[in-house]
C-alpha cells in the first residue's frame, strides 16, 4: 500500500533535510487545521511530513486507490470528484488553501472515497500513512492531539453532509 504521493507523475517533492523543515513548519502552521496548536507542536509534525507542488489538472488522490496520507493544501485548489453508479464523475466538492484532505485513508485504511485533481498549480504538505505511525509512537502527545483534531474535522463535515442530505429528502 502506497503511503506517499511521490511515484505520481507531475506531483513534485520541493525540498528536504533540516534547514526545510523550518519552511515545512511555517507552512503548516498556516493551515486552518493547526489553529491553536503551537509552535513546538507544529514543528514536531514538520518532522513527519513532507512538502510537494503540482501544476494543474493533476490527480493527487484517485476514488479506489489504495494510500493512506494525510493532505493539507497549502496554496491552490483542487476538485473533489466521485463517481456515481454509471460512472459518470460528479464535482461534490472544491478544497482551498489551509484545508486537509485524505485523511479518512489514515483512519480507516480503506481506498481513497474520492479523487482529488488539481484546478491550478498547488502545493501541499503531505503526512505518509507510515509517518502518521511514527509520529503517534514517536510523540504520543502531539500524535494524539493530531488524531482528535482528525476525529473532530471528519465529525464536522459529516454533519455538514447530514445536514445536505436532510435538505435533499
Amino acid at each position: 500500500m502506497a503511503d506517499s504521493i511521490d511515484t505520481l507523475k507531475g506531483v513534485q517533492f520541493m525540498f528536504d533535510g533540516a534547514a526545510a523543515r523550518e519552511r515545512v513548519a511555517d507552512m503548516i502552521e498556516s493551515a486552518q487545521l493547526f489553529n491553536g496548536w503551537t509552535r513546538q507542536e507544529v514543528e514536531v509534525v514538520a518532522h513527519y511530513a513532507k512538502a510537494y507542488t503540482a501544476g494543474a489538472d493533476k490527480t493527487i488522490v484517485r476514488e479506489g486507490d489504495r494510500g493512506r496520507m494525510i493532505c493539507i493544501l497549502i496554496k491552490g485548489k483542487i476538485d473533489v470528484y466521485k463517481d456515481d453508479e454509471k460512472g459518470n464523475r460528479k464535482r461534490v466538492s472544491t478544497i482551498r488553501a489551509g484545508k486537509a484532505f485524505g485523511e479518512m485513508s489514515i483512519i480507516d485504511e480503506m481506498p481513497h472515497s474520492a479523487s482529488a485533481i488539481t484546478v491550478e498549480p498547488v502545493t501541499l504538505i503531505v503526512i505518509p500513512g507510515d509517518q502518521f505511525n511514527q509520529l503517534v509512537h514517536d510523540v504520543p502527545r502531539v500524535g494524539n492531539k493530531l488524531l482528535w483534531t482528525l476525529a473532530k474535522l471528519l465529525s464536522m463535515r459529516l454533519r455538514q453532509t447530514t445536514g445536505t442530505l436532510v435538505d435533499l429528502l
